[in-house]
């Protein structure tokens, strides 16, 4: 899955430390009140030792339902992933620039991480476990790298490095470095296997880190110095082979792992052939049926990703209902997307005379007009570089029944009042600032997780889009004339 980079990693970064963190306190209670009741996962991320800095990283992992989740924790954080009826659930744990290590908990964990950056380690405190057992990538890395960086790991880095197209290519032939990297990495790959078959261990979790190796030597087969080669269906198809996952009632399609691949197979293969139809998905023979079924969710998700919000519920409400998961992949959906169409009167913003209005005030004191909204703060440096370009907007379109308002989310009136000052000049009277409790329901209401982000209502107050282009893009324009003509 694709993980934040550059100035949008530091936004997200920023976001959580002056937005998320002090709400994150009531909802933490909150939890700790559930966690009592269900007795359900937990997961703490704690610093090692001598250690203040405070550490970041990705965790992620499917549900029950083959719904990815994804969240960035940093010290000191408690998060409660979705409960599950299934005997364990792995985690997956991206620290930046750092390749993801995978651990197998069980429903009821009470589980901390100590967030060392190289090597990342879980502790259960509420039962037996073996520290090593537990840890077993880690454990791989010392016994047979001695705690350095494993040959699949050089790989996958020169691999990414080379492949990703935000990096500026590098002027030199490193294919011969990449194939011999290749051989390295499957034969560490086959050395492994070895160890594992030695363990006698926890069934389950030696079952599932046989299975990833597998898995990983399968796919390592896939990986061309130029990309990946989805174009052979043998290749891909011993990927996808689920005989050596020795539990039929488990399914593969909930590891982090095997989805992300999933989704790489989507993105990078499907996605260039598949159209708006779902048929291609059905009629590849070589996939298996839980495979099948995480494509199709993987598919809806980019239709509706790309989508209006009207057009995607009517996407939505034409979902297959005989779909194993429909109504789980629905309520996503809609929560994700804004489908239900409710941001109304739910918040609550302040403008410059310290006048209180709700989202409903401003969409009746803009009826008429199409609605351009900024979610902006002062400290945010996209959103302040992106302020001339909204300004050349505002004015080109100033005699169209076009209105610009920017929310603001500073954590003071006086950083907003201090920051509109400085850079919003040319329309101060459509700053308002956003407290720290609307500033959340906004965010959850419209799915933010960086800014700047831009929304676009129609002139009776209909969502369009709530990820519309920025203001200096040539879509925005040709959005804003589509709806006034």
């Amino acid at each position: 899955m694709n993980k934040p980079t550059g100035q949008s990693q530091f936004v997200i970064y920023a976001l959580l430390k002056n937005i998320f963190l002090p709400a994150f306190l009531i909802v933490a209670f909150a939890a700790c009140q559930k966690e009592v009741l269900d007795k359900s996962l937990s997961l703490t991320f704690v610093n090692p030792e001598n250690e203040e800095k405070e550490q970041k990283a990705v965790i992620s992992y499917i549900d029950d339902f083959m719904i990815p989740h994804e969240e960035i924790v940093s010290t000191d954080m408690t998060i409660y992933p979705e409960n599950t009826s299934r005997p364990f659930i792995d985690i997956s744990y991206q620290a930046k620039n750092q390749n993801p290590r995978y651990y197998v908990l069980q429903p009821r964990d009470s589980a901390v991480f100590t967030m060392d950056k190289k090597n990342p380690t879980v502790a259960v405190i509420n039962r037996a476990t073996d520290s090593k057992t537990l840890n077993l990538e880690n454990t791989l890395k010392t016994k047979l790298y001695n705690n350095k960086h494993t040959p699949l790991d050089d790989y996958l880095y020169y691999w990414n490095m080379l492949n990703d197209p935000a990096v500026k290519k590098i002027e030199v032939d490193m294919n011969q470095e990449l194939l011999d990297l290749h051989k390295k990495a499957l034969q560490s790959l086959f050395n492994e296997k070895a160890y594992l078959d030695t363990l006698k261990t926890d069934h389950v979790l030696l079952a599932y880190y046989q299975f990833k190796n597998r898995f990983d030597r399968e796919r390592l087969a896939l990986y061309r110095p130029d990309g990946i080669d989805f174009s052979d269906p043998g290749k891909v198809e011993l990927v996808f082979n689920l005989d050596t996952w020795q539990d039929s009632t488990l399914n593969p399609a909930q590891f982090s792992f095997y989805y992300d691949f999933l989704n790489a197979y989507y993105q990078q293969y499907l996605s260039k052939t598949q159209g708006q139809t779902f048929d291609p998905i059905a009629e590849i023979d070589y996939l298996p049926t839980s495979a099948k079924e995480a494509l199709v969710a993987i598919h809806y998700d980019a239709l509706l990703n790309t989508s209006y919000t009207s057009d995607g519920k009517e996407l939505l409400s034409a979902m297959d209902k005989k779909l194993p998961y429909h109504d789980h992949w629905a309520a996503h959906f809609i929560k994700k997307y804004n489908l239900d169409q409710l941001p109304g009167s739910q918040w609550k913003m302040l403008d410059m005379q310290g006048k209180d209005l709700t989202f409903g005030d401003l969409l009746r004191k803009t009826k008429g007009n199409m609605l351009y909204i900024d979610v902006w703060a002062g400290w945010c440096g996209p959103c302040v570089k992106a302020m001339p370009d909204s300004k050349e907007l505002a004015a080109e379109y100033k005699d169209q029944a076009v209105s610009f308002v920017y929310l603001s989310i500073d954590e003071t009136i006086e950083q907003w009042r201090k920051s509109s000052g400085r850079v919003l000049s040319h329309q101060p009277s459509e700053s308002y600032f956003l407290d720290s409790l609307n500033r959340l329901k906004v965010m959850e209401t419209f799915n933010i997780s960086a800014i700047p982000r831009y929304m676009l209502f129609d002139q009776v107050g209909k969502l369009i889009d709530q990820d519309a282009p920025g203001p200096g893009t040539k879509e925005i324009r040709g959005l804003l004339n589509q709806v006034l003509n």
